[in-house]
């Protein structure tokens, strides 16, 4: 979990960084880089569900702009043409 936290983890990041060998840096870089990846995912799993909760505001609501729409459209020629 403190991983999660991208400053956290830059510093426990750059704290293992130095304390490794050398030729276990390369690895170190790439564990950074893939938990970096997992927290854009993360944010862009929390968007998704934001954007599917608002369907269910946004789709009901354009159904009945349509339906209101077409009821105005109805009224207008109604008035417009005399009987």
């Amino acid at each position: 979990m403190r991983l999660g936290e991208a400053s956290t983890a830059a510093g426990i990041f750059r704290s293992t960084r130095v304390s490794v060998a050398t030729e276990w840096r390369a690895k170190v870089d790439a564990l950074e880089q893939w938990c970096t990846e997992r927290r854009w995912m993360d944010v862009q799993t929390k968007y998704q569900h934001w954007l599917h909760g608002w369907l269910l505001v946004h789709v009901p609501a354009s159904f009945a702009l349509l339906i209101f729409t077409a009821w105005h459209a109805w009224a207008a020629l109604r008035y417009l043409v005399p009987s």
